[in-house]
């Protein structure tokens, strides 16, 4: 009986994170135009935004291009140096559900 309950979690786990992965994937996208989008209104080049944040620029373009998983403390240091609220980048992801789930 044990194996088969394992077999389900495994089957079910497997199932969960390939479906999740595109939405995932979406909401790094968006997250990373958010961004693109307050450093250009600001003016700043990659390389500006990468230096105040002390972040490096390679790291910036993978950002805006939804390539990184950026932390919750990465998000804050970004928002500050592009003078918005994190949810004012936020604002308009999310993840592929209708605003009233």
């Amino acid at each position: 009986m044990g194996i088969i309950v394992c077999r389900l979690i495994v089957h079910f786990l497997l199932r969960y994170s390939m479906a999740y992965k595109p939405e995932k994937e979406q909401v790094l996208r968006d997250l990373g135009k958010s961004i693109r989008a307050a450093r250009k209104a600001l003016g700043l080049t990659q390389e500006e935004l990468a230096s105040v944040a002390e972040l490096d620029r390679s790291y910036i373009g993978g950002i805006e291009r939804g390539e990184r998983n950026i932390s919750f403390t990465v998000l804050w240091k970004l928002s500050k140096v592009l003078e918005r609220k994190i949810g004012d980048l936020t604002k308009n992801i999310n993840g592929g559900t209708s605003d009233s789930e």
